[in-house]
């Protein structure tokens, strides 16, 4: 256990500085960055999907799970006045999600300005939704009107997004442990079998609302510990690792840290802050990968449809090279297991994966974005290579070039 996280530390220390390192070699001693023993579950691999009943067809690259939120599924839109239900935007995502075999994650917030206790309070989304219900009982009434409408089609409830920031959530952490609390039993009386996460905080100060959060008695009413990881602008992927460890390690300090973990929300964030298009590929491959490396279940790339964050897919022309790599790691990594965390030594990442067949297979790529390849020489019994675009090669003599894009070298055995 301490070897992983060593090397996680060690990696951190040639990438980052200052409290970032602190927050990665400060792990709380049950909150080790390693990839669970089983094998990669479809279920890893989530999507936000905008236009989903408008002009976006189904997607081509394979999600296992939606997440309702900026789809116009939330509190102020289906009960825009009391005793008011509008039922047509959920409804049409629930039977999108049926047809297609996929879950669903709905994201509780937007409280509507009739039922808000701030009803003028500034909001992106609308003047009042970002405080909290001026009554309890309106809370529990939407409650127990929509789990009773979506019991056994939605499985899973997320109580908040993004609590920190006042433009979603201008109240005080006690009133949201009240409102984790009467959602967590509600959902349960209604559904039993459903699964509740914590509200998903973000950023600098999400580590900190989630401990206050915590300590304040949230901790008992969830099932899921679930934040976002965005990273500051212009950030590498790598970065993500001492965000993860300082989540893992609020979590582990009050007792959490045997629940799922979840990033609910993440990406490169504004495709401004990552223009190119094969940078945003790595970022994506190399993403997806760590968190899977640091123990996370779950994570939910926004968006595949946005036109200006995390884009992977538009209109005029497609999958862009992101999208292409979202379906080309994500075949790397469903089924297999990761046998060790991903470390560097010297510049190259490595990541190692197996498989029951007897297959194995290591993902490399490189800390340098604007040096050249760096070139290296593969074991053996590594016979082919595959990039970010799908294409397979077989691994000669002189080894292969190591890039910032990661590759996957395999033993020759079917994925």
């Amino acid at each position: 256990m301490r070897s992983s996280i060593t090397a996680t530390c060690l990696a951190a220390i040639l990438l980052l500085m200052g409290s970032a390192i602190f927050a990665v070699c400060q792990l709380h001693p049950r909150a080790a960055l390693v990839p669970s023993p089983e094998a990669v579950p479809s279920s890893f691999f989530g999507m936000t999907l905008h236009n989903y009943n408008t002009t976006t067809p189904w997607p081509s690259i394979p999600i296992a799970s939606l997440r309702s939120w900026d789809t116009a599924v939330n509190w102020a839109d289906i009960q825009p006045a009391p005793n008011s239900y509008i039922w047509s935007n959920l409804d049409a995502l629930i039977d999108l999600a049926q047809s297609r075999g996929v879950d669903l994650v709905f994201t509780l917030g937007r409280t509507p300005r009739w039922a808000s206790a701030n009803p003028d309070a500034k909001s992106p989304y609308g003047a009042g939704r970002c405080a909290p219900p001026a009554n309890i009982q309106y809370w529990d009434e939407f409650l127990e009107t929509v789990v009773n409408h979506a019991a056994g089609k939605v499985r899973f409830w997320e109580t908040w997004n993004e609590p920190q920031n006042p433009d979603f959530y201008c109240g005080d952490i006690a009133t949201m442990v009240e409102l984790q609390e009467h959602a967590y039993r509600i959902i349960k009386r209604f559904d039993p079998g459903a699964t509740v996460l914590t509200p998903s905080p973000v950023n600098a100060l999400g580590p900190q609302w989630m401990s206050r959060f915590l300590a304040g008695g949230g901790s008992k009413y969830a099932d899921v510990m679930a934040f976002h990881g965005y990273l500051a602008p212009r950030e590498d992927a790598e970065a993500i690792i001492p965000v993860i460890a300082s989540y893992k390690s609020v979590f582990a300090q009050y007792g959490q840290a045997a629940k799922p973990v979840w990033d609910t929300e993440a990406g490169w964030g504004q495709n401004s802050w990552l223009p190119d298009p094969d940078l945003q590929a790595a970022f994506l491959a190399k993403f997806y990968v760590l968190h899977w490396s640091a123990g996370v279940d779950r994570l939910y790339w926004y968006a595949y449809d946005n036109k200006m964050w995390g884009t992977l897919w538009k209109a005029q022309s497609g999958l862009n090279k992101a999208g292409v790599a979202y379906r080309e790691v994500r075949r790397w990594l469903q089924g297999a297991t990761m046998t060790t965390p991903c470390a560097i030594t010297g510049a190259i990442w490595t990541c190692d994966l197996a498989r029951e067949n007897g297959y194995r297979a290591r993902i490399l790529w490189t800390t340098t974005i604007a040096s050249p390849p760096i070139a290296a020489v593969i074991p053996d019994f590594f016979k082919q290579y595959r990039d970010l675009e799908g294409t397979l090669r077989n691994i000669t003599a002189g080894g292969i070039q190591i890039s910032n894009k990661p590759v996957l070298v395999e033993t020759g055995a079917a994925l």
